[in-house]
């Protein structure tokens, strides 16, 4: 017999609920990610965006399989978090477990640096400004 209605599939409240359950942790992971790279490597490797913005697209394209144009913006602004995050984490290192509040420094230093007018940050800004770019057009399906 045909099957009119499927009662396995997801509504996209349910849908926009999974690619949180999801996406937050693996942005924050991402992030302290970015962060062990970047404290070994003692450099700023900035491919290293593009690679974050490409994964929570694709977490949330495969986990949230949504349509609508939240999705985007969610994937736009986890990638933003998770690259300050990993940014700020890089500068505090493991500091931040045992004062947390050296945090919220190494977010304002960090912001700082962002704007600083120098052609290596420039250059790190186009590729972190290109990672949410992509996670923005690639976190739906279209």
């Amino acid at each position: 017999m045909l099957k009119v209605f499927n009662t396995n599939s997801l509504g996209q409240n349910e849908r926009f609920k999974k690619a949180l359950l999801f996406g937050i942790p693996s942005s924050i992971l991402l992030a302290i990610f970015l962060a062990i790279i970047q404290r070994l490597l003692s450099i700023r490797f900035s491919l290293l965006y593009i690679l974050i913005g490409f994964l929570i697209a694709y977490i949330l394209k495969k986990y949230g399989k949504g349509v609508q144009i939240r999705f985007s913006y969610l994937g736009a602004i986890l990638t933003l978090i998770s690259i300050l995050l990993g940014d700020a984490l890089t500068l505090t290192g493991t500091l931040v477990f045992q004062n947390p509040t050296i945090l919220i420094q190494g977010l304002t230093i960090t912001l700082r640096s962002w704007v600083s007018p120098n052609i290596n940050n420039l250059l790190a800004m186009l590729f972190r400004i290109y990672a949410i770019y992509y996670a923005y057009n690639n976190s739906r399906i279209i």
